[in-house]
Order: C-alpha cells, then sequence, then structure tokens
C-alpha cells in the first residue's frame, strides 16, 4: 500500500475518493445496513485508519462517499420501522398512507397494514425523513464518527433527492448540515 500510494502521490493526486464502503446487499453499496461499519471486502476499521494515517502523512486527502438521502432495507432502523407506527424508529423513515401519496414519487406497500415507504431509488433503498430531528442528528453523527477518525470530507450521494423534488428544501437542508459539520472540522 505504501508503495502504491507513493506511486499515486507522484502522478500529483493529492484527494483520494472512496465509493461507499459499508456494508450492502448490492455490489454498488448505495443501500448502506450499517453505517458505523466497513463491508469486509474492503477491510476493517483499523485498515481504514492506517489508510487515513497513510495519507496523511504524505499530505494527501481522503474523502468517504457518504449516503445519506436512503438506507438499505436491511438496516436497523428500517427493520424497526417496519413493526409499526408506536416504534421510535418509524419516522425515520418517509412512510404514508395511500391517500397522502405523492404523484411522482415511487412506493412501495408494508404488507398487512395502509402504509407506503417512499423509495425513489429501489425498494431497498427506503428514504429516510428529515423532517425527524432525530434523524438528522442521526446523520451527523455518522458523519462525526467519520471525521472524528481522520476523514477530510464528504461526497453525499443523491443531494438533492433529500426532499425529493424540492430542491429549495434540500438546500436548505445542506446549508445546515454543513454548519453542523463544519463545527465539527472547520476545514472540511
Amino acid at each position: 500500500v505504501r508503495q502504491d500510494l507513493d506511486r499515486i502521490k507522484a502522478l500529483g493526486v493529492d484527494i483520494l475518493w472512496l465509493m461507499p464502503i459499508h456494508p450492502s446487499t448490492t455490489y454498488h453499496k448505495y443501500n448502506v445496513s450499517d453505517y458505523y461499519a466497513i463491508d469486509p471486502m474492503f477491510g476493517t476499521m483499523e485498515d481504514m485508519v492506517a489508510l487515513i494515517d497513510a495519507l496523511h502523512s504524505r499530505d494527501m486527502k481522503l474523502i468517504l462517499d457518504l449516503v445519506p438521502n436512503h438506507s438499505s432495507n436491511q438496516h436497523f432502523w428500517f427493520k424497526e420501522a417496519l413493526k409499526g407506527r408506536d416504534n421510535p424508529y418509524y419516522d425515520y423513515y418517509t412512510c404514508v398512507t395511500t391517500a397522502e401519496k405523492v404523484g411522482g414519487r415511487t412506493y412501495q406497500k408494508i404488507a398487512g397494514v395502509d402504509c407506503w415507504f417512499e423509495c425513489n431509488f429501489s425498494g431497498e433503498m427506503p428514504e429516510l425523513n428529515f423532517d425527524n430531528p432525530e434523524v438528522r442528528q442521526a446523520m451527523v453523527d455518522v458523519a462525526k464518527f467519520y471525521l472524528d477518525m481522520g476523514i477530510d470530507g464528504f461526497r453525499f450521494d443523491a443531494a438533492k433527492y433529500i426532499y425529493y423534488g424540492d430542491n429549495a428544501k434540500s438546500a436548505e437542508f445542506w446549508d445546515w448540515y454543513m454548519a453542523q459539520l463544519r463545527a465539527i472540522k472547520p476545514d472540511i
């Protein structure tokens, strides 16, 4: 790895961007099943720390692709949400009744109840509910975990879809979110 990083640095590269590295049920890893883990095919958290240290020792930075818009339907939060409206994780996702469905969005029905979860990319990728302050804080906590580890920045997947079809509301979210992250790491 050291020789590879030296060669990469010699090419003039000063930032390395990792595509999604979290456990997922798909090849592309954009449906995260655990934000606090690394898919074993990519290594371990110890490997991540070693990579960060190796990059920083070469005056290089590391950007992580983070997927805040949706999780996997295999994520703990979603499995809990399926237990019903009384579960605290139910409001982690955009769940609606048949009458509340909004045109232009994609939903998948939850069996046995009048409840649909929004899933604009795939039924395997339920949309998180960023009107819920707990979800917002959970995603700040995820970013903080990696910033504290030494990650220098993020590429945010599906950024314009935080509020599907509402660019102004999505932009407001990102202004808020980036202010939270800059309070943790001003040079993010």
